[in-house]
């Protein structure tokens, strides 16, 4: 660990809680809270360590619809694993959520989430979160599976991946509605 923050490799058991698998079913362990992970990129000599961070968590925010209002908040969860190909590294981010009420009086509800890849404070690459492997997402419940993103991480740097989660929902004859300030989770490397 460095700064108090917690190192979770994946596929460890630990004080009998057992963690993602690096290329396992995202499906098969959700069943715990990880609130902040941070990984290594080198500031004393070592590179980036493979592992996976996940959060979940309820995001309360203001959407302006009729029966939503102060109710627009939504449930987040993300799942990031970090991990070396052919000498290179990668995060493979996937994203699910869930916003109870404005779904419940929406005609429709569309979510849409981003990455950033941030270096040394600057936003260097935007991805959109796309459906791109369904087998590997962590829709649970009630949950909407967003999609996922790659990126690839720089060699150099303060690094940085920033995940942003937001809605559009659509009610007839009220029109589109959005959270007033959309869900951004930051993981440090």
């Amino acid at each position: 660990t460095k700064s108090g923050k917690t190192l979770i490799v994946g596929g460890e058991t630990v004080n009998g809680k057992k963690y993602f698998r690096p290329g396992g079913n995202y499906t098969e362990y959700w069943t715990f809270f990880v609130p902040y992970v941070v990984f290594d990129n080198g500031e004393d000599g070592g590179g980036y360590k493979a592992g996976v961070v996940s959060q979940s968590e309820f995001y309360n925010t203001f959407t302006d619809m009729e029966n939503v209002g102060i109710n627009g908040g939504y449930f987040v969860s993300t799942s990031t694993k970090v991990f070396s190909l052919n000498g290179k590294w990668y995060t493979y981010t996937t994203v699910s959520a869930w916003a109870p009420i404005a779904q419940s009086v929406s005609d429709k509800i569309d979510y849409t989430a981003t990455t950033e890849l941030i270096v040394d404070g600057k936003v260097i690459t935007r991805r959109s979160v796309r459906n791109i492997n369904e087998r590997q997402s962590i829709g649970i419940q009630n949950y909407t599976h967003v999609g996922d993103a790659y990126n690839e991480l720089p060699m150099e740097g303060q690094v940085q991946l920033r995940i942003n989660v937001s809605y559009n929902a659509y009610q007839f004859g009220n029109g589109h509605a959005w959270p007033e300030t959309p869900f951004s989770y930051v993981i440090n490397f």
